[in-house]
């Protein structure tokens, strides 16, 4: 009490600040306290999630509630003092609150109804919370966005306002709720994914919509107002294809100059720019979107938006493309033209000459890896976020070095990083598996290290390694655990298997039964696997329990005096993932289902769950009946769009999962290669360079970007041996290419 009251006269100058909603506020000041951990600890929760953690009186650990309201754990009792401080209880609320429709630092937005019962949607605005680029908080956003809506009362472009009010210390803007959905649900629920579908009433709906936006923008300019932020989340679609902007809050006048307080990238232009010239910029990009929904790549390129157009035009038709076309127009010259080296690059040949992509591929990054960095080369933003990102195979160096390798040679520079980059791996501090894991950790990287002739370091860290193996077997604690082939115990296990194959050290083997075991204990089939990247899908081959029954098919093949302690727990895993799948009603194409989403993607999709069993079935195990859903899958990597060009989740996962599954398929390669050109762009050199998830950086690693690019192109295709798997099968000497040796 003493330190709260110290504190207090401490800080009782200053201006007062938000709530922190998950603590209680001391005295009506700015300190504010509540019972949890100060070290990090995690724990794994009933229902498979991992929390943030605090330890029990009894030695537990228990989760360390961090939500939007006060939480005491029930262990705890307050002193008598902070009971006699706790707040009465809140005013009536003149809004009877049904569901949360976002929430954010600044407030929540949330559907309820009035007195009358009449559905309305409040924002919630907090007191200093929710800084903007201008320095607004949420309080001041709110009352401008009412005035906004006051001055647009009547026209049908934008939802009604109901009234401003205070309640507790939160602004609050009660305003009329707009049945539909958001225009970026709409193009996800109704856009005609498959090549063979008819999308003619999809175009037809979509031509309509885009011309009721653009006219709703006009209208809202001619009252002198432009939005400031239109994208397809502040667009709502009702089920008569009726046209409302939503979300008013960067408005203004309409020839103003825009001050980007908050701002959506990929609709948002650079630059000074007006309000009406980027409500026109947005449009476009929306327009763009409703046809070709991809990440926004021409921002990188501006001459890949010919190429978009080009594309929509042979998907959907002259009338869908002349429209984006004539939209694209209408914004002055000097607002859509970005300054930039890059431009987009020539048409792709997959099917007649892939190795003339890898080679521009390869070239790219040759030119831009950079030995001295932590991560050799440009990647996703996971470098900076995980532990290992910079190293590991999934984002970092090691899976451009792993690309390299397989496509043509490890040049000197690449190989000096490769080792230094296995020195700071060892010298790590590691407490998880993922930090061992085989794309987030070690096991890869021993991996790459092998194949690259470096036999020395990979021993190194492959006994690191074991070393974690035999800690898992003594311990019975979940936390920070993964069992996946992406982070876990299966990827750890598969490489456990191939050192075993390349070295005969009887370690890997004992290892690998070992992990295995272990596997099967902490297996639990009512729960999804924990993941360890936060976009995770957690089913199929990297993140889902099909792989963890690929790795124990591999042992039993490798094994067959192990089949009867591993087959029946394999068995039940393989089957497990195919339970999320689902087939489409008209064209039969098998994805894997999330929620409301349908994924057919390598990571978390239908092509890595098939590719998985594939594999698994050419390592002896049985497996369900594959045809029909091969033969789904295949329709659905023949799509008319998708969204990043990645090996995980975009359409280079896809190209690998074609070649591994039928090879044969020569028509649908075609077409992706067609799709991959949406992504593609050079220098004007000989290099080539893919865009990163979401569109708005090239990226090098193998998960998002070029190096995965050039391993679903280059190898055999052989499902039990793609190239992104970074498994040796051979140790390389050092190779030295011309031109490479840098």
């Amino acid at each position: 009490m003493a330190l709260l009251d110290r504190l207090h006269d401490l800080t009782a100058d200053l201006r007062p600040g938000p709530y922190v909603l998950s603590d209680r506020r001391w005295r009506d000041g700015l300190v504010y306290y509540r019972y949890g951990a100060f070290a990090e600890m995690r724990v794994v929760t009933e229902d498979g999630q991992e929390q943030l953690a605090l330890r029990h009186p009894d030695g537990i650990l228990v989760p360390d509630t961090r939500g939007p309201v006060w939480s005491l754990p029930d262990f705890v009792e307050l002193p008598a003092r902070l009971v006699s401080a706790e707040p009465d209880d809140a005013a009536p609320f003149p809004y009877q609150v049904e569901s949360a429709l976002h929430f954010s630092n600044g407030g929540g937005v949330y559907k309820a109804l009035d007195r009358n019962h009449t559905t309305v949607v409040l924002k919630e605005g907090r007191p200093g919370a929710g800084i903007d680029a201008r320095g607004r908080d949420a309080v001041e956003r709110i009352d401008h966005e009412a005035q906004m809506m006051t001055r647009l009362r009547g026209t049908g472009f934008v939802p009604e306002l109901v009234e401003v009010f205070d309640a507790w210390e939160h602004r609050f803007m009660a305003q009329e709720y707009v049945h539909g959905v958001t225009l970026n649900s709409w193009i996800a629920a109704y856009f005609p994914f498959a090549y063979d579908g008819d999308g003619r009433e999809y175009v037809r709906q979509a031509i309509t919509v885009v011309r009721r936006l653009e006219r709703c923008v006009l209208g809202i300019h001619e009252h002198g107002i432009a939005l400031g932020d239109l994208q397809p989340l502040n667009v709502m679609v009702d089920d008569d294809l009726q046209v409302r902007c939503i979300d008013l809050e960067c408005a203004g006048e309409v020839d103003a100059p825009r001050e980007a307080g908050l701002m959506t990238l990929g609709y948002t232009p650079y630059g000074q720019v007006s309000m009406r010239e980027a409500d026109l910029y947005g449009l476009a990009k929306i327009a763009r979107q409703a046809f070709l929904p991809i990440g926004p790549a021409e921002d990188l390129a501006p001459d890949l938006w010919d190429v978009h157009v080009d594309t929509i035009r042979q998907l959907h038709g002259d009338t869908a493309a002349d429209l984006v076309q004539r939209l694209w127009t209408a914004v002055p010259e000097r607002v859509r033209t970005t300054s930039t080296r890059w431009r987009a690059a020539s048409g792709v040949d997959l099917v007649r000459r892939p190795d003339r992509l890898v080679a521009a591929l390869r070239a790219g990054i040759l030119k831009d890896m950079d030995p001295g960095s932590p991560q050799l080369v440009p990647g996703d933003i996971r470098q900076y976020t995980e532990r290992f990102g910079t190293i590991n195979v999934r984002n970092g160096g090691a899976g451009a070095c792993l690309a390299l390798l397989r496509s043509g040679g490890l040049p000197d520079p690449a190989r000096a990083w490769l080792r230094d980059a296995a020195a700071r791996w060892l010298d790590a501090t590691k407490d998880r598996t993922e930090d061992y894991g085989l794309f987030t950790g070690g096991a890869g990287l021993g991996g790459v290290l092998w194949e690259a002739g470096m036999q020395n370091e990979a021993a190194a860290v492959m006994d690191e390694v074991l070393d974690h193996v035999a800690h898992l077997s003594r311990s019975h604690d979940r936390t920070h655990e993964r069992l996946t082939v992406d982070a876990g115990h299966a990827g750890i296990l598969l490489q456990l298997l191939a050192f075993h194959r390349l070295t005969g050290d009887e370690r890997f083997q004992t290892a690998a039964v070992a992990v295995a075991r272990d596997l099967v204990r902490r297996y639990d089939p009512d729960q999804a696997p924990l993941a360890s990247d936060p976009d995770a899908i957690t089913i199929g081959l990297f993140e889902g329990w099909t792989g963890c029954g690929l790795a124990l098919a591999v042992l039993c093949d490798q094994m067959p005096d192990r089949v009867h302690e591993f087959e029946e727990p394999m068995s039940t895993m393989l089957a497990s993932d195919i339970r999320s799948g689902a087939y489409g009603e008209d064209d039969g194409a098998f994805t894997i289902v999330d929620g409301r989403r349908l994924i057919p993607y390598l990571a978390g999709g239908g092509a890595g769950t098939l590719v998985a069993l594939r594999a698994a079935e050419r390592s002896g195990a049985v497996v369900p009946p594959l045809d029909g859903m091969t033969e789904g899958a295949l329709r659905s990597a023949d799509s008319r769009s998708f969204y990043n060009a990645g090996l995980l989740r975009g359409t280079a996962g896809l190209i690998s999962a074609v070649r591994l599954l039928d090879a044969e398929r020569t028509d649908i390669l075609e077409r992706l290669g067609r799709l991959l050109g949406n992504f593609l762009v050079d220098d004007g050199t000989d290099a080539v360079y893919l865009t990163g998830d979401f569109g708005y950086r090239l990226s090098h690693d193998l998960g998002t970007g070029s190096a995965g690019l050039i391993c679903a192109l280059v190898g055999r295709t052989d499902v039990q041996a793609p190239a992104w798997m970074p498994l040796p099968t051979a140790s390389y000497p050092a190779a030295k290419e011309r031109g490479d040796g840098r």
